[in-house]
């Protein structure tokens, strides 16, 4: 078990203390940050050895400029996860029947609860999210919040 996952396994534990103390659970999520190349789920990037080209291939399938193409009708690949399959919802755009994660509401990306890298995979696999992009947005969002309820663990190393 890595030093992220045991310091999640910790928070998640003090978490459960707190709701039974409590006697309710609290709105709060807590998740692990790390690279592209441990959180991506595109079967043809995933298999790069690389951060580098896992980075690169990633951009090349996510790149605002590439979904454009996509939009005009243009034979280029995108990334299934970036873009999620969603109902469509009047006040939020449609885009050829996916839903951007640009788009969605990014305090809600994930529901509450102490997430491991497993998890927000297991997550992101189920829900044909990125959890790349998952986690960035809802770091970006929660930083930008002044009553933030989102704990960061950042991973620098390799899995």
């Amino acid at each position: 078990m890595s030093e992220i996952e045991k310091a999640l396994a910790e928070l998640k534990a003090l978490m459960k203390y707190r709701a039974e103390q409590l006697g309710y659970e609290e709105e709060f999520r807590g998740m692990g940050l790390t690279s592209r190349k441990n959180l991506c789920l595109h079967p043809e990037v995933k298999r790069e050895k690389s951060g580098t080209i896992v980075d690169a291939k990633c951009r090349s399938l996510t790149a605002g400029f590439v979904k454009e193409k996509k939009e005009r009708g243009e034979d280029v690949p995108v990334c299934i996860y970036h873009d999620v399959v969603l109902p469509f919802l009047p006040l939020r755009p449609k885009i050829n029947n996916f839903q951007n994660l640009d788009l969605l509401e990014p305090h809600n990306l994930i529901p509450n609860g102490v997430w491991t890298l497993d998890g927000i995979m297991r997550y992101g696999e189920e829900k044909k999210q990125c959890p790349y992009f998952t986690s960035r947005r809802m770091v970006s969002r929660h930083y930008l919040t002044s009553n933030a309820q989102l704990i960061v663990i950042r991973c620098r190393f390799a899995m």
